[in-house]
């Protein structure tokens, strides 16, 4: 009995430590996550390999282990180590299968969206262009369309690096219109700066104007002392350009003076410099018009030694590229001597897992009717327990389809005369809330949240409401709550197939 016990602990101590290690990594992994979503710097973030070669499959792919190498790539990004975190990036896009109904393509349109920021930063608009609408196809397939149009809308800047301004605009446009189909007028506010600077250049100063005012009242970038977000004070630029176009030079002047601060980008005081000069020009004020052209040409000169020590960092970063290659190249080597040390290592674990369970049934063998009686006794016991369990739900059941307050919204269901007022929807909310937790938490798991009505239509199938009484209760139509079922058959139970009677089946079991 004691080398048994002995046995029996030796497990149970492995397998505890086992669990604790698989704990730690995870919660890792959702920490840095976390910090990503709430864009935390994590430059000082540690133990990301660490996580990452827990993760790695020994065969196929893994999207936990793609998820891990994409924070690992963050990691390098965050600490200004572009190469490396591409190569994190690209290694993490290699274990999405997209001919997987489950692959997750939530992360991985994310994955292509940093990718084509890195390259963006390191003037390489073809490879910006390529990875964006791999963003693009990803967020399509994740059936993220608004984030499916963020990542349309970022070409425009590539295609402008490219010298296709006329394309550039098409997109921006488009993406406007997009955002308005789906009533995301912030978003499509917020694209209607870079577009009036096209109509501008154009001398369309009528269809400019009208972009610039939507973009300053609804692009959520100013206060409401109509100061702007900083980091955005280029935009006054083109004010200051549409200004001097309808030929108002004072208030053209006024933009351009707020872009001297010295606490801006050389960039934003060089082209406060280029529109002053501009305007004095124009004027005939040859004294100024020299003042700001010395400025400017100053302005322009520090913007190109700055430029000039990005191109040497692009080079180093370029050759740290090729070293990090090197580097991967030996820890892909390290990586499979500890494979085959840990695959050595669990073979042999697994080999004493057997010899003591062989000795555990060995010993079992021996202890006859008494173990017999305990196990027929146990088993009784979970049958009991497992019919109390029934009963409990069953007569829980019974009180929620009994109680008044539902009988109340089948009353009202019967006919369309009468809709629950707000108050006695929040009260079925917290009716259902409290007599089906595990229901009400499979809800609110849901991401993104579910709306309102969505929730309202989940509680009353749940009820086992007719689709015809819960359309008379919500006021929608049958086809729209046949919609709403099949769409969150996705969101709460991460099924593609099925359609709005599987969403039944599936709320009924909860």
């Amino acid at each position: 009995m004691l080398k048994r016990l002995f046995h029996i602990i030796l497990i149970l101590l492995l397998l505890s430590a086992c669990g604790h290690r698989s704990q730690e990594m995870s919660e890792a992994l959702l920490r840095a996550e976390e910090m990503n979503r709430n864009y935390q710097s994590m430059d000082t973030l540690k133990g990301m390999e660490q996580v990452a070669d827990y993760y790695r499959p020994f065969l196929g792919r893994s999207q936990r282990y793609m998820r891990a190498l994409y924070m690992l790539g963050c990691v390098y990004r965050d600490r200004g180590d572009a190469p490396m975190a591409l190569h994190y990036y690209q290694e993490a896009v290699s274990q999405a299968d997209t001919t997987d109904a489950d692959c997750d393509f939530h992360t991985l349109c994310r994955i292509y969206g940093q990718m084509s920021v890195l390259y963006q930063r390191q003037r390489s608009p073809r490879l910006e262009l390529e990875a964006e609408r791999k963003a693009y196809g990803a967020a399509m397939r994740a059936k993220d369309t608004i984030a499916a149009v963020s990542y349309y809308e970022y070409m425009a800047g590539a295609y402008y690096a490219l010298g296709k301004k006329d394309s550039a605009l098409a997109i921006v446009e488009n993406s406007i219109s997009q955002y308005a189909k789906m009533k995301e007028r912030g978003l499509a506010a917020a694209e209607m700066g870079f577009a009036a600077d096209f109509h501008i250049k154009k001398k369309d100063f009528k269809r400019a104007d009208s972009l610039l005012k939507q973009y300053e009242a609804y692009s959520g970038f100013f206060d409401k002392n109509g100061k702007i977000t900083p980091g955005r004070e280029s935009y006054y630029y083109t004010k200051g350009l549409y200004y001097q176009g309808v030929q108002k030079l004072d208030s053209a002047i006024y933009f351009y003076r707020k872009l001297l601060n010295p606490r801006l980008d050389i960039e934003d005081i060089e082209m406060g410099y280029k529109g002053l000069m501009s305007v004095y020009h124009h004027l005939g004020m040859a004294d100024s018009t020299l003042k700001y052209a010395d400025l400017y040409a100053q302005a322009n000169d520090s913007a190109n030694i700055l430029h000039s020590a990005d191109e040497i960092t692009r080079t180093q970063a370029l050759y740290n590229y090729s070293e990090s290659q090197r580097m991967a190249t030996e820890k892909s080597a390290e990586a499979n001597r500890y494979k085959f040390l840990l695959l050595f290592s669990v073979s042999a674990f697994l080999l004493c897992l057997l010899a003591v369970y062989i000795i555990v049934l060995h010993i079992r063998r021996y202890k006859g009717e008494a173990d017999e009686r305990e196990r027929l006794l146990h088993t009784r016991l979970a049958e009991l327990e497992q019919q109390l369990t029934i009963k409990e739900i069953r007569d829980v059941e019974q009180e929620i389809l009994a109680s008044p307050l539902v009988n109340s919204f089948r009353m009202m269901a019967k006919t369309s005369v009468k809709k629950p007022t707000h108050e006695e929807w929040s009260q079925l909310h917290s009716f259902l809330r409290d007599r089906l937790p595990a229901f009400w938490n499979k809800l609110q798991e849901s991401e993104p949240p579910l709306r309102k009505e969505e929730v309202d239509v989940c509680l009353l199938i749940r009820l086992q409401f007719p689709v015809k009484e819960i359309a008379n209760l919500t006021g929608m139509s049958i086809q729209a709550i046949s919609n709403v079922r099949r769409r969150l058959l996705q969101r709460v139970f991460h099924q593609s197939e099925g359609g709005s009677k599987e969403f039944d089946r599936l709320i009924m079991k909860l």
